[in-house]
């Protein structure tokens, strides 16, 4: 059982997550430009829980788009190879997921950030941007919150800037950031984007003082 039923009213569309696209009508996916081979149903799901993105989707919702009814087979076990699949097309783990949550005992939730991209978007003068958790450098963990403040309010304030040219990745894949310790490079490739802000909090007495930066992590 397929679902061309998604693709209606999508034509050319492409979903973005991370350094993959999902090309709905071509039933693609592809990481860096080249593609990711996935069998059928694994498709198929990916499709499901991209196009729910956020929302939890039950085993029985799972069994009842992937096979019709009557088909005799562990259905189960259908599910969970599925799962495990699409897991490692996307090199995700379970245990520490960046796309797809386990929700024990219900079903499974798409989690990752997605960008959707119509013809017109693929204008090289595109830009994508991504802002970090700011770190709190005062040593007072009551200030965690102003620094996450800070955080939210300047991809809040960036986002409508320029929607035509201007990408801001969400607040859920940035805070995925928050203490790493990786490379501005590795962050940059992780999240498809050219540009990376950084900021800080400190104090000084009674004082608060912010600091910002964007870093160019790749050449467009």
């Amino acid at each position: 059982m397929g679902f061309g039923h998604m693709t209606q009213g999508s034509t050319r569309q492409t979903l973005r997550f991370g350094h993959f696209e999902l090309d709905v009508s071509s039933y693609d996916l592809r990481r860096h430009g080249r593609r990711v081979r996935l069998e059928r149903q694994p498709m198929d799901l990916l499709l499901l829980l991209v196009a729910r993105r956020g929302e939890l989707v039950s085993r029985t919702e799972i069994v009842e788009r992937l096979w019709s009814r009557g088909v005799f087979i562990d259905v189960e076990t259908g599910v969970n190879t599925a799962i495990r699949k699409i897991r490692r097309a996307l090199n995700d783990s379970p245990g520490e997921p960046s796309f797809i949550e386990t929700v024990t005992g219900r079903g499974y939730r798409f989690i990752a950030d997605v960008d959707v991209v119509h013809p017109t978007d693929a204008d090289t003068s595109i830009v994508r941007l991504a802002v970090l958790p700011f770190a709190n450098l005062s040593g007072d963990p009551q200030l965690e919150h102003v620094a996450d403040g800070l955080t939210d309010d300047t991809i809040a304030a960036l986002s409508p800037l320029d929607p035509e040219r201007l990408r801001v990745i969400g607040r859920t894949s940035a805070m995925a950031y928050k203490g790493t310790r990786k490379s501005l490079a590795a962050i940059g490739s992780e999240l498809n984007v050219q540009f990376v802000i950084e900021g800080s909090v400190r104090s000084e007495g009674r004082l608060l003082r912010t600091r910002s930066g964007a870093t160019v992590v790749a050449v467009v």
